[in-house]
């Protein structure tokens, strides 16, 4: 499936007319000039989700149905470097949330449970190709990232005719929960607004989702859960008055 990006413009005409673009971008409004592609403020969103109606799991003679699960994960403001690459580290950065109902022959248990997540780290690589004339289109660019998370404390809760029992959650070793490898992403959107006479935001998004083996179910029953991930990219363009 081809991707497309749309590119909106809320720029008024008089000041187009009286001024013209820089290519360098600020980090905010008079906060001066770095003059690299890649300056200014990113952010990042990462979820995880089944599908309305939740999935079915299967463990051994055990059935899970339906199974519902939420994870949510944020870093709200990053930089990175003029040759695209960036490093981070953020802290309590979200949250899991799940429930579902267990079957087999012994019968049937309820469960839910939360978890926070402890630490979401990020490597990556911007890359921002230039055309021929040396032009660099926003609509080109394109992003790889490596998200490890460690969950945190929290909590698992089960309940049957025989047993009713809540069992605290905690991760004291810090083992990561798994790399979360994302390339090739691609701009999906582009919005420019006029901010004041001489400063034009530009906010450049980054969107993609996939299906995940949540849980590392059986192969052949893997659930449908969904991950979504998005990166926003804010820039402060500069107006210049001509003459």
């Amino acid at each position: 499936m081809r991707s497309t990006i749309s590119i909106e413009t809320r720029v008024t005409a008089t000041a187009l007319a009286c001024a013209l673009f820089v290519s360098s971008a600020s980090a905010q409004p008079g906060a001066g000039n770095s003059g690299h592609p890649f300056d200014g403020e990113w952010s990042l969103v990462l979820d995880l989700s089944t599908a309305p109606g939740g999935a079915t799991l299967s463990f051994g003679d055990t059935t899970t149905s339906p199974y519902n699960i939420a994870m949510h994960a944020a870093n709200q403001r990053f930089q990175v470097k003029e040759d695209g690459s960036f490093e981070w580290s953020q802290s309590d950065a979200g949250s899991t949330s799940y429930n579902g109902v267990h079957h087999n022959s012994t019968g049937t248990a309820r469960f839910w449970g939360s978890q926070k997540m402890k630490l979401l780290r990020a490597t990556g690589k911007a890359q921002a190709p230039r055309t021929a004339t040396g032009e660099m289109r926003d609509e080109d660019c394109r992003l790889t990232i490596d998200l490890t998370m460690i969950h945190g404390d929290g909590y698992y809760s089960v309940t049957s005719p025989s047993v009713t029992a809540t069992t605290a959650i905690s991760n004291t070793a810090n083992v990561p929960a798994g790399v979360e490898p994302w390339s090739d992403l691609k701009p999906t959107r582009v919005t420019k607004e006029e901010l004041a006479p001489d400063v034009i935001r530009q906010t450049t998004t980054y969107e993609a989702t996939r299906p995940t083996n949540n849980m590392g179910a059986d192969p052949a029953t893997v659930p449908q859960t969904t991950q979504r991930i998005e990166i926003k990219h804010v820039r402060y363009l500069n107006l210049v008055p001509r003459g």
